[in-house]
């Protein structure tokens, strides 16, 4: 996988699965995955990233929605 240095200090590419979810993330020198989406957390399980991804994923969605409720078909 592809190795790149940020800050002075060296990540590479890992694929992290689980449950049937796949994500490309880097991985810094001490294990950690960083999480690609936001770039602030670290992860040492593929678990933990794929959960917090996944709370990426409802925040946008509630974004877009009022309590479940599409807000373009609100009257």
């Amino acid at each position: 996988m592809d190795h790149a240095t940020v800050d002075g200090e060296e990540y590479r590419e890992v694929v992290a699965r689980y449950r049937g979810s796949v994500v490309v993330a880097k991985i810094r020198n001490g294990g950690l995955m960083v999480c690609p989406v936001c770039g602030k957390y670290y992860f040492s399980s593929e678990k933990d990233l794929i959960l917090h991804i996944i709370s990426h994923a409802k925040q946008e969605l509630y974004r877009y929605t009022d309590n479940g409720q599409d807000k373009q078909h609100k009257q």
